[in-house]
């Protein structure tokens, strides 16, 4: 499906059967002080060329010159504003408040869609025969800022099993994991499991799939969809470790506790290792730093 644009020896315009009823998508794209990746990631959504597009940002009230880019495409672009909020949950809830469409999606500002992406997946929704279907998940990589690519995503096995093994993946053919940007979902889907919860920092995106797969089914779509691109400043790559610890809380409160049990006494096995290097390590220093290193191990255990 790739047809170029990362980026960007643009090429598309993709075409679309008009004989078809192209079902309205709805993708929310939460901002806040992005402006060195947003354009990418509006551009992303644009240069679909969906016929049916809702494309709503969200904007924290940033100060690095996001808004002047959003404004740019303000013909384009369905609804925007720019105010604060409580974070990227509550500013993905609030666009989704005011999203109309059949199909939804978020797409943070540091991703951004293949060509093809949205008419692949309406293409999945109206061929859907099993009406139990409300979410799909597509092909995604990950890459870092030079663009080199981290890692392949994709699950065949979409089931609440599976995603009980998110960080720990029981099967020998890949990640138990699937990356947010290539995932959709119905507005039936987001009614029955939503909103996102706001007191989750790290993944939120798993705690709603897991409450969306107690209710509905996911299926796969071979087709690369989105680029995920991981960077030092993305909250999840700057905290692992805390990211790991709130997904194993969260996969024990939604059934898989013994899965997370294992997650969670992995994490304390490489955090007893960690403070037995520093410890050695903190014995030649001079006092004051010893004193600084005891103090911070003891903030990490509270």
């Amino acid at each position: 499906m790739e047809n170029t644009w990362p980026w960007t020896n643009e090429k598309s315009p993709i075409e679309y059967n008009e004989s078809i009823n192209w079902p309205k998508i709805s993708i929310i794209t939460p901002s806040f002080n992005q402006a060195r990746f947003i354009e990418k990631t509006i551009r992303s959504v644009l240069l679909q060329n969906y016929p049916n597009l809702e494309f709503i940002i969200m904007d924290g009230g940033s100060t690095d010159g996001s808004v002047e880019i959003i404004k740019k495409y303000d013909p384009e672009i369905t609804y925007w504003a720019s105010q604060a909020d409580a974070g990227q949950s509550d500013a993905i809830n609030r666009g989704f408040e005011k999203a109309t469409g059949e199909i939804l999606s978020w797409l943070n500002t540091d991703d951004y869609y293949l060509p093809g992406a949205l008419k692949t997946v309406a293409l999945a929704y109206v061929n859907n025969t099993d009406k139990a279907v409300q979410a799909w998940v597509g092909r995604a990589d990950k890459i870092n800022e030079m663009g080199n690519l981290i890692y392949h995503s994709w699950l065949s096995d979409l089931s609440l099993e599976s995603f009980y093994h998110w960080r720990n993946p029981s099967k020998p053919d890949g990640k138990g994991n699937f990356l947010q940007p290539a995932c959709f979902f119905t507005s039936k889907a987001w009614k029955e499991a939503g909103p996102l919860d706001l007191e989750l920092e790290y993944c939120m995106d798993v705690a709603l799939w897991l409450r969306m797969a107690k209710k509905i089914n996911f299926a796969p779509i071979q087709e690369k969809l989105a680029i995920a691109v991981g960077h030092s400043q993305a909250k999840t790559t700057k905290e692992k470790e805390r990211t790991a610890a709130e997904v194993a809380l969260v996969i024990s409160e939604h059934g898989g506790r013994q899965i997370a049990q294992h997650d969670l006494m992995r994490l304390v096995d490489d955090y007893i290792e960690l403070k037995g290097k520093w410890q050695r390590m903190a014995d030649s220093m001079p006092g004051k730093l010893y004193r600084g290193i005891k103090k911070l191990f003891k903030v990490i255990e509270r």
